[in-house]
């Protein structure tokens, strides 16, 4: 059997649809590190009322659980970067299966110390993140964090982006309205994805939504059934994005990717970017709450063999300037 020109033409064709849904989940977290990390002001958080003037610690707080939490962050950190020292493309491809729970944890965890320092002792996941997307909706972030949807299923309005253009979900990234685009269309398909992963449990549990004057099991929903489960998910927020990597992390989802050919040391520095910039919210946020005194003290306790230096450079070069 003679091998003709169209068999590897179509091989190649193959290999490049393979690669479109990871090539979209690049443009997103590209997306996201671009509009955390590029504009001066995002590191301004002076210029946030909530962060001058309403930043407390509770009394009692734990600090011994602070800091064993925010270690766990930081040694999740660690681990990240110590990946993007590799230099080695494939690397990069296979080590996503810990990549995307680490960056997840490591943002995650932050932010758990920092709800602890200030009187949020919730041990729940799914309290934590709504938490979150309470405090975005009341402005105490900065605004490049400060993005989310809310509204029924495949009806949703988008608050904090406001140069998103629909069409331009999917166009490079030559200017804001095309990051915001991109943003907007992350936020649908995670809010989409919720709202089904919700109805979905529903549906296989005691109490499931029924059809209209039926006992049949609802197996389309109409409006007013969706607004059953959307309206208890609250804002969906760069936290329920971020969710998605450790969702992903699992063997059948991350296949997605074995076998694409995407720029993997990119989606690896904007996993970095965006892991070091909500880090560094939080961590600034923390060292408000406590005194910075308290917070060189943990910092302190951090080893140095573990911190690689970043805990420390964030403090030194981005936290202190924030100090007033």
């Amino acid at each position: 059997m003679y091998l003709t020109i169209e068999a590897p033409l179509k091989e190649a064709g193959k290999k490049d649809k393979l690669s479109i849904p990871a090539q979209v989940f690049l443009n997103h977290f590209h997306a996201l590190c671009t509009h955390l990390t590029c504009h001066k002001d995002n590191y301004d958080l002076n210029k946030i009322p909530y962060f001058e003037k309403k930043l407390f610690s509770k009394k009692d707080f734990d600090l011994a659980r602070v800091k064993k939490v925010l270690y766990n962050s930081w040694s999740s950190e660690h681990a990240l970067h110590l990946t993007g020292k590799q230099e080695l493309p494939d690397y990069y491809r296979y080590a996503l299966h810990w990549s995307f729970p680490q960056a997840y944890y490591s943002c995650y965890l932050n932010m758990h110390a920092f709800c602890l320092a200030t009187g949020d002792p919730s041990d729940s996941h799914h309290k934590i993140i709504l938490g979150f997307g309470d405090r975005v909706k009341r402005n105490t972030y900065p605004k490049c964090i400060s993005f989310y949807a809310e509204g029924n299923y495949k009806n949703y309005t988008y608050e904090n982006l406001p140069l998103h253009q629909p069409k331009k979900a999917l166009s490079l990234l030559k200017d804001e309205i095309a990051v915001q685009s991109q943003i907007a269309s992350f936020l649908r398909s995670t809010r989409s994805n919720k709202a089904e992963y919700h109805r979905d449990k529903r549906q296989r549990s005691d109490n499931p939504i029924r059809t209209n004057g039926s006992k049949q099991i609802a197996l389309k929903f109409n409006k007013a059934q969706w607004l059953e489960i959307t309206k208890k998910l609250g804002p969906t927020s760069l936290f329920d994005i971020l969710y998605r990597l450790r969702i992903k992390a699992n063997y059948n989802d991350i296949e997605t990717f074995m076998h694409a050919e995407i720029n993997f040391k990119q989606f690896h520095d904007c996993l970095a970017g965006i892991v070091g910039y909500l880090n560094f919210v939080h961590e600034c946020y923390l060292a408000k709450a406590i005194g910075y005194r308290k917070y060189e003290m943990i910092l302190d306790g951090f080893p140095a063999h573990l911190s690689d230096s970043f805990v420390r450079k964030r403090y030194e070069v981005l936290i202190k300037s924030q100090i007033k």
